[in-house]
């Protein structure tokens, strides 16, 4: 078995994590089948007085793992020696002053010996130089007392990790004192970013200490494990066992499993051969058949006659599953590792033979080139065959990252609740149909609706409609319950589109839509939290093709009648031409920042509502359908769409007992969207004196006084009037999930915990239970909190770039230059240009903290290319820094729109003055509101860009001429 594999990609290291109650639970949980190397590690802050009970604990994986490492023994260095395992040698390491603060044993069996281990004992740091398996392992084992400088270790642990940087596997393990569970902390915060610089990963995810501190459970994750790995599967976890106070961590280091694939593993599957159901198609008379039909039974003859086709063009195939590729692997690298093998045991038997552990060295370093040069010209060969085409490219990318094989639907289902399918099946569709209910509130009448005089037209479909409908939608869209593919029409429109054509103006002139179009192939998506729980999956239905041109041909009647007389409320974002939730965030900051700029509290929920789109009643949003304008035949069409609906649940190939909807829209629908709108439109009518923010089911209510009480008094209320709106519409909020923030400027003095209630006027008396208040939210994607200083957001920020960084480095040497760049605009800047007008205006340290990343990832793209040289990289790179994406986004937003930006109008030409007015602030949440901070971004750029006349010109001068600053 070799480290360093020759047989797979440069991967990136596949990472688990669990957490064990004991030790028993850890060794059943690691694959001790595909082991390599295991450490544990534990603070035991006194040896003398625990030691006994550490051997007693770890007995069950002693022989399975190969090093412990102890930090703050307490003991001093003549005392060392007493303390031994049987079957380990043992190393130390002290600092004067302190005794020994870390100790290691070592599994005498792995073959090491004390001339393999090298100290630096003129650092704070103290690495080991492993040798094992003919490669070599770096662990570095470390304490860091709290009395010492966290900056001086970072320091140090920076200056460290280039000595390391590419001489073979890595380990960090030890007590930092650096709690990693606090991200938002600058000093966690650059500790992460120094190892992701080097690729080095945190593989240690929950709390390794935890205590009782005035009266308050207080946990920390303070002792840690890093790694770097290439093609490696690395078990990392908190074994839940305290000694003294810690927790025991563990790491297990294990080969890529890669399965042998028997030459007669071979099955066979049937598929349907496109080219002859396509011939079927394209030689049967259609002309005959269309006049042999009605607008009564067409529908039926239809799928009646693709589905006999489809059975026709079955064919039988053979599937046989091969090994995974390793072209690269020619006889002379098989016989440069043989030899290295030769020479590496003849090594081992003469330890002592410096001629012979020459000789290993050199057959090592000559069959490791020779394998990364292979390499090179074969990803070098592939991304070139693949040059023009983007799938074919990020195919070898994800193959690169090892993310090419993920968990299918049915493989997450499998995992969480068994192979019994149909139980399985029927769970999930009882609980997807079954009503919430809703406590109705009889005393209080909906909300009354103006009446639209002018009434919508239900236009017949023609070829081009139809062409459009049908094209708008995914040939790789799954087929619905009728089998009848997306792609099977779109081959043969020409030959289909005249029967398809009638068939759905006989729909529309009838009023009557076939069952089988109405009943949706349900499956269940996990949404987050337990993946256990099946309340934890979302419902996502898979329509006939049929049926969703049919509502695609509706839904652009509906949407433009409404769009041509603004019948929708602005306060609504979701799913409405010209909004989004760039638009929303940006509207609701500007909220919450004036309110600061004004010395006002702002009051929020944020309302979770149950099931929202399932529980839709049909009857209130026909009636609203009909105020709405769409009457006569069109509201007949879309009550007959809602009746009669039914969904079966279909889990690896197995379906449920189909069931029929009393209420709700079906999540996936074409309709669904615009008709959950029209639904919650009139919400806004019932609130006074507060701002309404909706995207779909989402719902924020946003209250703003300057006296504390006084919002909260005023948001009471009109939660109180939206509890009743809800209650009449037959919709359920759940206050567990319902958030309560008071945003407000840190220095301004008033808040205080006020009880406040999520309920309806009805509730009389009152027994809610009141609703938390928070210090932060997440909120369409961004992470508020109280004082709007976006700390823990950056911080998630940093996170999701730290794995990019990590990526990026195990990839850099075999991955083209102009691949890397695409990589990093769709992993990095898509996640940093999300809310980069919102989330920007955090503090500098953060943006340097971003910057920082953000360099570490550009030093790896531009790895053996022109510009690995370059001091500069945002600038020769035309990459931007956070301050200039900031910037970038800023112009190309408002470049063509007026909105927030005044010409400056002097009274006399007297000296230069500013093309925009800049309102004047108070205070610095002011200039983050766009009337400011536009108008400033403008003002700053020189004259000449004022002459661009197209949008791609803009984006060409904009990254050449925007500085880094």
């Amino acid at each position: 078995i070799l480290w360093t594999t020759s047989a797979a990609y440069a991967r990136e290291i596949t990472a688990l994590f669990q957490q064990c109650e004991d030790f028993s639970a850890l060794k059943k949980w690691l694959n001790i089948k595909q082991h390599l190397f295991m450490v544990i590690h534990v603070n035991i802050r006194s040896i003398r007085k625990y030691w006994d009970l550490f051997k007693v604990l770890t007995r069950d994986v002693m022989v399975n793992t190969d090093v412990f490492v102890l930090t703050e023994t307490n003991i001093s260095e003549d005392w060392w020696n007493q303390f031994k395992l049987e079957g380990f040698n043992s190393f130390w390491f002290s600092r004067s002053k302190r005794g020994v603060e870390v100790l290691w044993f070592l599994l005498k069996t792995r073959g090491w010996s004390l001339s393999e281990i090298h100290l630096l004992l003129t650092r704070k740091l103290s690495p080991l130089k492993l040798k094992m398996f003919a490669s070599k392992f770096f662990l570095l084992a470390c304490y860091r007392p709290p009395s010492q400088s966290v900056r001086g270790f970072l320091d140090e642990l920076k200056e460290m990790l280039p000595e390391v940087q590419n001489r073979g596997q890595f380990c960090l393990v030890g007590d930092l004192n650096i709690d990693t569970a606090k991200q938002d902390k600058s000093e966690v915060c650059d500790y992460l970013n120094i190892l992701a610089n080097e690729g080095v990963e945190c593989v240690i995810n929950a709390p390794t200490r935890e205590e009782i501190l005035v009266d308050k459970l207080v946990s920390s994750s303070i002792d840690h494990i890093c790694v770097r790995a290439r093609n490696t599967v690395v078990m990392s976890s908190v074994i839940s066992q305290k000694l003294a106070d810690h927790y025991f961590i563990a790491c297990q280091f294990g080969t890529i499993a890669e399965t042998r694939i028997d030459s007669d593993n071979k099955h066979k599957i049937q598929i349907i051969d496109n080219n002859v159901l396509d011939r079927l198609i394209s030689s049967f008379d259609w002309k005959s058949f269309r006049e042999s039909v009605s607008e009564f039974n067409v529908h039926a003859k239809f799928v009646e006659l693709i589905k006999s086709f489809n059975d026709l063009s079955k064919r039988t195939v053979t599937i046989k599953k091969r090994r995974p590729e390793c072209v690269w692997l020619n006889e002379d690298v098989l016989a440069a590792i043989k030899e290295k093998d030769v020479r590496w045991a003849r090594s081992r038997r003469a330890p002592t033979d410096d001629e012979l552990r020459s000789q290993f060295r050199v057959a090592r370093n000559r069959a490791n080139a020779l394998l990364r040069s292979l390499k090179r010209q074969h990803f070098k060969g592939k991304f070139a065959k693949a040059r023009g085409s983007s799938a074919e490219t990020w195919s070898i990318v994800n193959n690169l990252r090892g993310s090419n094989c993920r968990r299918t639907v049915d493989d997450v289902i499998k995992r969480n609740f068994g192979e019994n399918f149909t139980e399985i099946t029927e769970r999930f569709n009882s609980f997807f149909v079954n009503p919430i209910n809703v406590p109705q509130n009889t005393s209080e009448p909906e909300a009354e609706i103006d009446n639209n005089e002018t009434s919508a037209f239900l236009f017949p479909m023609n070829e081009d409609d139809l062409r459009s409908s049908l094209f708008s939608i995914k040939p790789t869209r799954s087929p619905g319950i009728d089998g009848i593919t997306v792609g099977c029409l779109q081959r043969n429109f020409e030959y289909i589109k005249d029967v398809v054509v009638f068939m759905m103006n006989s729909f529309m002139d009838s009023g009557v839509i076939p069952d089988q179009l109405k009943t949706a192939v349900v499956r269940p998506i996990f949404k987050g939290g337990q993946s256990k729980n099946i309340e934890n999956y979302r419902p996502i239905s898979i329509l006939p093709v049929l049926g969703q041109i049919l509502e695609k041909h509706i839904f652009y009647i509906m949407n433009n009648f409404i769009e041509k007389i603004s019948l929708l409320s602005s306060r609504q974002y979701g799913f409405v031409s010209g909004s989004g939730t760039q638009q929303l965030l940006e509207d609701v900051a500007d909220e919450i920042y004036s309110a600061f700029e004004g010395n006002m509290f702002s009051c929020a929920v944020f309302l979770d509502v149950s099931k929202a789109f399932d529980t839709v009643n049909h009857e209130l949003l026909l009636k609203k359908l009909w105020k709405f304008g769409f009457r006569a035949p069109f509201h007949s069409l879309l009550a007959n769409l809602l009746d009669r609906r039914s969904q079966v649940v279909s889990v690896s190939k197995v379906h449920s007992t189909s069931q029929f909807l009393q209420a709700g829209v079906p999540q996936g629908s074409v309709l669904s969207p615009l008709l959950f709108n029209i639904y919650v439109n009139d919400l806004e009518s019932v609130l006074y004196g507060c701002r309404l923010f909706q995207y779909a089911d989402d719902t924020l209510l946003v209250s703003r006084h300057v006296d504390f009480s006084k919002a909260v008094n005023i948001l009471q209320s009109n939660v109180v009037h939206l509890m009743d709106w809800y209650s009449s519409n037959r919709i359920k909020v759940n206050p567990l999930k319902t958030q309560l923030i008071c945003f407000r400027n840190p220095l301004k003095p008033g808040f205080f915990n006020v009880p406040f209630c999520l309920h309806s006027s009805a509730c009389k008396p009152c027994f809610c239970a009141p609703v938390p208040w928070v210090d932060s939210t997440r909120y369409m994607g961004l992470i508020f909190e109280f004082d709007m200083s976006w700390n823990k957001h950056m911080a998630h920020v940093c996170g999701a770039l730290r794995k990019v960084a990590c990526m990026m480095y195990n990839m850099k040497v075999f991955v083209p230059f102009t691949v890397k760049k695409i990589i990093v605009h769709a992993l990095v800047y898509s996640v940093l240009r999300y809310g980069v007008t919102i989330h920007a205006f955090c503090t500098a340290s953060w943006r340097v903290k971003i910057d920082s990343i953000l360099k570490g990832i550009l030093r790896s793209v531009a790895y053996n290319s022109t510009f690995s040289s370059s001091e500069n990289l945002f600038t020769d790179m035309q990459m931007p820094s956070l301050l200039h994406l900031f910037k970038e986004t800023v112009v190309l937003r408002h470049f063509w729109n007026d909105n927030f930006k005044t010409l400056h109008k002097p009274a006399r030409l007297l000296r230069v003055s500013p093309r925009f007015n800049v309102e004047k602030c108070v205070t610095r949440y002011g200039k983050r509101l766009r009337r400011s901070y536009v108008s400033e971004v403008f003002n700053a750029l020189p004259e000449d860009i004022y002459s661009i006349t197209g949008k791609a010109m803009l984006k060409k001068w904009l990254r050449s001429n925007i500085s880094e600053s």
